[in-house]
Parts: C-alpha cells; sequence; structure tokens
C-alpha cells in the first residue's frame, strides 16, 4: 500500500467519524476536517477528545488513530529532537493506555485491542536510529503498608462514657480479622505489622483517635448529632484505651495472647510469610495472637540451598568442619530465644579472616531489631546506657580494643582489660541472671534476658577474671585465614540471596547442638583458650610456659621450680608488679618468718607431682634444683 493510498484511506476514516460527531451534533470536533488539510497533530489531538466525548462504536475510529499515530510519527522522525521524541513516544503509551481502558468499559471492538497492543511496536518502527536520552532511574516500589481492619459504620458514641467508646474504638480501629492488634505494654503502644508486634508512635494513636471521634456521632434530644471532638475527649479516651488493651509488665514475649500455648511461643521464629518452630520445623500461620516483638525480613523456604555460604565457610576454615559446625551452632543459637546453653561466642584471628561478615551474617538471621551493637567503652557509662539490651537475642562487641596491662614503678599494676562491672553483667547475662536495666524516662526494666553475646577482636582480649568464671563462658573460634588484598566486595550480596538456605542450615546446627545438649569447644581454638587465660593471670601463663602436666612423670623439685618462677618474673614487670606476686615472692626483711619458711621450701629436696619441665625450659632458665 502506497503512503498515497494510505492518506486516502486515513481521510476516509477521518470522514465518517466526523461524521459521527456531527451527527451528536459536536461540530467543533471535526476530524475530516484535519485530516484533508494534513494537520496531523490538530488530528491526534481531536481524535483522543473523541475518545473522551464518545464510546467508541466502530473499528474505524481504531483504524483512525492507527495511521494518524503513524503518519505523525513519520514526520517526528525527521525533524524532531531526541529528547522530543522521547516526551512525545511516552506521551503516545500514556494515552494509549487510557483509550484501552475507555475501550474495555464502553463497547469492546472485535480485534480493537490487539491493534492497540501492537501499536508501541509500529511506533518503534519509526524511531531514530540514534538512541533517546535515557530517562531518569524509575524508584522502587516499596511495599505497601500493612493497615488494621477500619469498620466503615459510624460509631454512635457518648461524651459521657469514655470507657465505651475506647471499646468500640479498639473493636473498630485496634483489631485484625476479629483479633485485638494493638497492645499498651510498659509504657508504649504496640502494633501488629502483619508479622509481629512493633512500637507504635503516641501521635499515630491519637491521630486514630480524633478520626474516629470526629466521624462518629452522638445521640440528643434533637436526634443524631455529629461528635465534634475536643482535646479532653480524645485524651479521656486514650487513658480508658490504655486499661483496655493493656498487656502486665510481666506477660513478656514471645507468649500467645489466646493462652493457647501450642507450639510453644518461645519456639517460634517468624519469617515474612510464616511462623516456623525452630526445634521441630512445624510451620504456622502468621497470627496476632502471637506476643513477638521481631522476626526476619525474608521468606522461610525449607528447600533452599546455600552453595556460596558453604564455600565461604571452607575458605575461612579449610579442613576444619568442628569449626565450621560450631559457627553454624552459634548463628542458630543466636536465631532464638534459647539461653540454656549459657556461652557466649568469642572469634578471634587476623585482620579481614571474615568475623565481621559471620556478625553480619548473624545480624540478618536473628531478624529486625534482634541485634544489638555494643561496645565496652560505653554500655556501662551511665544508668539507662543498657536499655537498649531489652527484647535483643544477640549482642555484638565488634573489633573489640581493651585497655592493655601497665605497670607504675615496682609496686603500681593496672590490670587492664574489662572492668569488674562489664564483667560482672556479662556473667549475670549469660548465667540467666535476673538484671535490673535503667530507661529514660520509664519504669526500670526487670527480668531475664534473651541476650547471647558476641565478641570479635583481632588481638587475644583480656577478660579480667581472676577466678577463670568468665572465660570458661564462652567457645572460642580462632581465624587463621587473611583475605587481606583480596578481598570479594560481592560476598554480602551472594549470601543476602542465600539466606533462607543458611537459615535451613543454621536451625538444623541448633536443634543438633540440642540433641548433643551442650556446645563442644573446637580443638582448632584451644590454643586460643590458652591465650585468653594467660591474658588473665600471668601465672597460668608462667605454668604454660615452663611446664606440661605429665601424670607419669615423677615430678620436678620445688625449689627449681619456684627459682624458676622468680627468673620469669624478672624477665615479665607485669607478673613482677602484679599485685597477687607476694603471695609467691618471698617478702622483704620486716617478714621474718614468712622469709624462713620458703627458704625451707626451697632447700628440701620436695617434688611438685605430675609436672614436669616444658622442652627448652631449662635453656632458657637456670636451674637451681
Amino acid at each position: 500500500m502506497t503512503p498515497q493510498t494510505e492518506k486516502t484511506e486515513m481521510g476516509m476514516a477521518g470522514a465518517q467519524v466526523g461524521a459521527l460527531v456531527r451527527f451528536r451534533e459536536h461540530p467543533g470536533l471535526d476530524l475530516s476536517a484535519a485530516c484533508e488539510a494534513g494537520d496531523w497533530e490538530a488530528a491526534s489531538r481531536i481524535n483522543l477528545e473523541l475518545a473522551t466525548e464518545f464510546p467508541l462504536v466502530d473499528k474505524i475510529r481504531v483504524i483512525a488513530l492507527l495511521w494518524i499515530e503513524r503518519v505523525w510519527a513519520d514526520d517526528i522522525s525527521t525533524g524532531i529532537a531526541r529528547a522530543a521524541w522521547a516526551n512525545t513516544l511516552r506521551e503516545q503509551r500514556e494515552k494509549l493506555a487510557g483509550l484501552a481502558k475507555r475501550l474495555e468499559q464502553a463497547n469492546p471492538i472485535e480485534g480493537a485491542k490487539a491493534k492497540l497492543a501492537g501499536l508501541s511496536a509500529r511506533l518503534e518502527a519509526f524511531k531514530p536510529k540514534t538512541a533517546p536520552e535515557p530517562g531518569p532511574e524509575p524508584e522502587p516500589k516499596s511495599e505497601p503498608r500493612f493497615r488494621l481492619d477500619k469498620v466503615a459504620t459510624t460509631p454512635v458514641l457518648s461524651k459521657a462514657a469514655p470507657m465505651d467508646s475506647a471499646r468500640a474504638f479498639a473493636r473498630d480501629r485496634l483489631s485484625k480479622g476479629g483479633v485485638h492488634a494493638t497492645y499498651y505494654y510498659r509504657g508504649e503502644w504496640w502494633q501488629w505489622n502483619g508479622r509481629f508486634y512493633e512500637i507504635a508512635p503516641a501521635d499515630r494513636i491519637m491521630g486514630e483517635v480524633y478520626d474516629y471521634l470526629d466521624g462518629a456521632v452522638v445521640q440528643t434530644d434533637n436526634g443524631q448529632q455529629r461528635f465534634k471532638p475536643k482535646p479532653e475527649h480524645a485524651e479521656a479516651l486514650i487513658k480508658c484505651l490504655k486499661s483496655c488493651v493493656a498487656i502486665h509488665d510481666r506477660d513478656g514475649p514471645p507468649r500467645w495472647l489466646d493462652g493457647s500455648g501450642k507450639p510453644s511461643a518461645e519456639n517460634l521464629l517468624v519469617f515474612h510469610d510464616c511462623l516456623v518452630d525452630v526445634e521441630t520445623g512445624e510451620v504456622v500461620e502468621l497470627t496476632p495472637q502471637l506476643w513477638a516483638h521481631g522476626g526476619v525480613d525474608f521468606a522461610f523456604d525449607p528447600q533452599a540451598r546455600c552453595p556460596r555460604w558453604e564455600r565461604f565457610l571452607e575458605e575461612i576454615f579449610p579442613g576444619d568442619p568442628e569449626s565450621q559446625m560450631t559457627i553454624e551452632e552459634q548463628l542458630g543459637y543466636g536465631m532464638t530465644n534459647d539461653t540454656r546453653f549459657e556461652k557466649g561466642a568469642l572469634w578471634v584471628g587476623v585482620k579481614r579472616s571474615g568475623k565481621s561478615t559471620l556478625a553480619w551474617v548473624q545480624e540478618r538471621l536473628a531478624g529486625v531489631g534482634a541485634c544489638v551493637s555494643l561496645s565496652f567503652h560505653d554500655w556501662m557509662k551511665t544508668e539507662n546506657s543498657r536499655e537498649h539490651l531489652v527484647g535483643r537475642k544477640v549482642g555484638i562487641f565488634a573489633d573489640v580494643r581493651l585497655k592493655p596491662a601497665k605497670s607504675y614503678g615496682l609496686t603500681g599494676y593496672d590490670p587492664g582489660g574489662i572492668d569488674h562491672q562489664s564483667a560482672q553483667l556479662l556473667l549475670n547475662i549469660i548465667g540467666r541472671d535476673k538484671v535490673s536495666l535503667g530507661r529514660k524516662f520509664k519504669k526500670v526494666w526487670e527480668g531475664r534476658l534473651f541476650l547471647k553475646p558476641i565478641i570479635t577482636s583481632n588481638e587475644v582480649p583480656n577478660l579480667q577474671d581472676a577466678g577463670g568464671v568468665l572465660v570458661s563462658r564462652f567457645i572460642m573460634v580462632d581465624f587463621k585465614q587473611s583475605f587481606y588484598g583480596r578481598e570479594d566486595i560481592t560476598l554480602r550480596n551472594q549470601l543476602e540471596r542465600e539466606l533462607p538456605g543458611i537459615a535451613n542450615r543454621c536451625l538444623t546446627a541448633y536443634r543438633r547442638l540440642c540433641a548433643r545438649g551442650r556446645f563442644i569447644q573446637p580443638a582448632s581454638g584451644r590454643r586460643l583458650v590458652q591465650k585468653v587465660e594467660e591474658k588473665v593471670s600471668p601465672y597460668v601463663a608462667f605454668m604454660n610456659e615452663c611446664f606440661v602436666e605429665d601424670r607419669e612423670s615423677k615430678g620436678v623439685l620445688v625449689g627449681w621450680f619456684f627459682d624458676t618462677f622468680l627468673q620469669l618474673v624478672s624477665r615479665q614487670s607485669s607478673a613482677r608488679s602484679h599485685p597477687q606476686h607476694h603471695q609467691i615472692q618471698p617478702n622483704s626483711g620486716s617478714d621474718e618468718d614468712r622469709t624462713m619458711e620458703l627458704a625451707e621450701i626451697i632447700e628440701a629436696p620436695r617434688r611438685a607431682a605430675s609436672l614436669r619441665r616444658h622442652q627448652g625450659t631449662g635453656a632458657q632458665f637456670v636451674s637451681s634444683g
């Protein structure tokens, strides 16, 4: 078909539509005149106005649109700049979308939709060879905000009965599927977001109250009249509402609000699409009946796999399946509210060895608001510094740097390390003791925390605890492989995509831990345990450096043992000036009895049983035995 023939058919189509327009007494929309004059821009405008004014009754209307757009596009391709073309093309597509909707609503015509669907492709044929300038990046679509039910009926209230109004408001505005989904707990409003309960700003609740009262009516002698709320009405309703939907301070999460008790609320982990029992793997539907304050932000997929995660564990612990299993057990333990094993995690190793990546994975697996970053330098600073520990599953002390030990002259000594208050609180948290935490402008919180501490460091930390109890509360993993200079900067993105599979493996590891009943210290981390113990006590360091336990040995002479110690402390000033050094070192002449007793010990041919000298000790120290 030649262009002339096409224009002729276009004119005929325009003439027929124009006749239809004149028949409808709208002579101003003269499409045929615009077509005959070759004014295709005006023809397109009139064409769209026709679509707005009249239901489509004839497929001639569609043919006219197709040919007008084609001729107009041909003119554009030869004369208009690229930016103008892009704008025009976008406008035409928007117009076509509107026309398609009107076609469907007015009088569908056989084949019209197919012709409109192919119009974009036909317009692309007339697009200039030079690509148009790229437009702005489209904004990512945000997930629609979850909303509670909103009853459409007009409530009839009484200004003299705020408690009745509060009950009606709770029923009409604070429920989902007939179940209450907003509560007042420990001085704050908590609202279900479709998965778990989160803090709702007081202004949001107040705004809902004003909106509800403003749409309500009151019964008077003259009939029903608008409520017309005042601040005192809203405040009275709020006060009554707190008592209507209050949860007692003792009823902390997680728990079932309906008292069902099955499955155990403490075992349920909130995923994006369901609840999962971490011990049995049972899947439960999301419900506002579960009083829970957090959850993970990805869906549960029992079939998900994580090959990149498995390869990552092998990279940081090559040939060490014991450490790999321990890491997954610790991460799975951190996903739960369980604290029965009374253990924290201590990850120490070289730089760029994967510690921070594992801490990030733990944060994602624990869920929204379940992980908190901590520092030994400020978490004991004020009485309110620890209020953010409430409701958290994991507390991460990242890249710990503690004050080193320091001697002052011959007697002064600062052991460094963590302070005694931090050591005590760590023991309280890990040991499941009841604690009291101050909260700014709120009542003091009392209870047992779910928190499992994780300490990461490049240096062996000094957990200053002479009894060694705090050291025994940690399962230690030694990171020996450094990726400094060969980091994979896309690693976290890859692991992000595998989170459902990682969660499956870590929950499986947690069930393995529960079946075993205890954590196992990896063999590769036992030397790290010794280093931590040596940091705490110079006497442990002395024994580890100079002697080996050997029940077959006849023992070493006590005199040689003591002489070796004196030479060691003369070399290590920190041990020489340690406050407990006087318990072994001979006292000054003022304590003659003690000096004589020590002299007898040194000269006596007694032996320390079950000990033998460490290989090479004799070369380092002069023996007196």
